[in-house]
């Protein structure tokens, strides 16, 4: 090599500069490649930090956050950020008390989540579960005395419904009393089922 750089008449230090500077994009393509499959993997949700936690552990070897995230811009694949749900104006301060405070039901649990007997305190929620083929919207009602689900609906479209239908369908099995409560619900189209059961 010292022979055919004296020929060239260059330096070796120069040749192999030049040789790792010829080589850095093909690495550049195969990070990309492999940034590519692991947001495909994700869903397109994680970000350069957290991408270059994730190569360096496939690559045994650190990889700097920097260069991911100048490859994601590079290969256009970042992160997909999701749109707010709420206009802008329910994240502001209006009149010293924010809208979403104003807007909320009474606090009824003070943040107090256990329970001496059962059926004293049920609480609801609707989460989402990721499949291969979509996402399901899941409904349930807990019990807070021994976490037990006492009723669930799964649902492919998150609508008032998948809220509702497992209140309702423990309501009518188990007699329990929810209309005293029931205007405790944000929406009047969420109190309006309770209405129509008769205890």
């Amino acid at each position: 090599m010292k022979l055919l750089c004296s020929i060239a008449h260059v330096s070796r230090s120069g040749y192999y500069r030049y040789v790792h500077a010829t080589q850095k994009p093909k690495r550049n393509v195969l990070l990309a490649e492999k940034v590519r499959q692991v947001q495909e993997e994700v869903r397109y949700r994680y970000g350069a930090k957290r991408m270059a936690h994730v190569l360096s552990k496939q690559v045994q070897e650190p990889v700097n956050h920097k260069r991911i995230a100048r490859i994601m811009r590079e290969y256009l694949v970042g992160a997909r950020i999701r749109l707010r749900r709420h206009p802008e104006y329910w994240y502001r301060q209006r009149h010293t008390e924010r809208l979403s405070d104003r807007q909320c039901a009474p606090n009824m649990l003070n943040r107090d989540f256990l329970a001496s007997c059962p059926r004293k305190k049920l609480v609801t929620d609707v989460t989402w579960i990721t499949c291969a083929d979509g996402t399901l919207y899941l409904g349930a009602v807990m019990d807070l005395f021994n976490r037990q689900i006492m009723s669930y609906s799964l649902s492919r479209r998150n609508t008032t419904a998948t809220a509702l239908n497992p209140i309702l369908a423990l309501a009518s099995k188990d007699h329990i009393k929810f209309l005293e409560f029931c205007f405790f619900f944000q929406y009047p189209v969420h109190r309006e089922p309770f209405k129509c059961i008769s205890f």
